[in-house]
């Protein structure tokens, strides 16, 4: 049996199905694997190109040397078969193009980093949303949870404030109002379990699953600084970069 500890999901956790399965990151993956691919392309101006041709066919030569006044081997009047091919190779090697491998090669160097810093960009967003979407789920969990538990206070001041109108302590106003903030309270429970039903498609949509138990994470330490939190945004951030 699983214990209720084991089955928690952590943000650490939840970021990484997101990281491996997310849709958009698999996209932007993919796209930079089809810019990566085009070194290759750009690099064969530099190489050499061997061609190849071979022909290959088959005659044969029925003569009949059966004539009059020839007496002729019984060889001479078999069918001859033969079998004529030829293979041609040839190699080229670019000596000079103007300049025009040489820069397709650093347009494409160009390209690939760009892709790069821009894959980075998707991944820090996909991880960055992944996140507001586990806390929303745990903030409007709780929200909802304790809206619940105002119901049932309100539930219960309604029930005291019928009790104590049966024997005249209050008003029939009273024992209205608490109706009435009852009816509101109940009304905030369904508008946050509309909240909720949001925040866990989202993150479906971000993570790739229904989320379980969650749990509150420990935040890392934040820059001290506003200027410290600049110049590591300088240093790392892909968007600068």
């Amino acid at each position: 049996m699983v214990s209720p500890a084991a089955a928690v999901e952590t943000l650490h956790e939840a970021l990484a199905e997101a990281y491996v399965e997310n849709p958009s990151l698999r996209a932007e993956r993919a796209r930079q694997r089809a810019t990566d691919e085009l070194m290759p392309q750009a690099l064969s101006g530099w190489r050499p190109t061997v061609t190849a041709r071979a022909r290959a066919g088959y005659a044969i030569n029925d003569t009949d040397f059966a004539q009059p006044g020839f007496i002729a081997s019984p060889t001479l009047n078999e069918p001859q078969e033969s079998f004529p091919g030829s293979l041609q190779i040839a190699l080229s090697q670019p000596i000079f193009s103007g300049g025009r491998t040489a820069y397709q090669v650093k347009q494409t160097e160009s390209n690939i980093e760009a892709g790069r810093q821009n894959l980075l960009a998707v991944e820090q967003d996909v991880l960055f949303q992944g996140t507001q979407a586990y806390m929303n789920v745990i903030r409007d969990r709780q929200i909802l949870a304790l809206r619940q538990r105002h119901v049932e206070v309100l539930r219960q001041q309604l029930r005291s404030a019928e009790e104590r109108f049966n024997v005249g302590e209050v008003t029939r106003t009273d024992v209205a109002q608490a109706r009435a903030r009852l009816a509101q309270s109940q009304a905030d429970v369904a508008s946050a379990k509309s909240n909720v039903a949001a925040s866990i498609a989202s993150y479906v949509k971000i993570i790739g699953h229904t989320p379980g138990a969650l749990r509150y994470p420990k935040l890392a330490r934040l820059p001290r600084t506003l200027e410290a939190a600049l110049a590591t945004a300088k240093r790392i951030n892909p968007n600068i970069l």
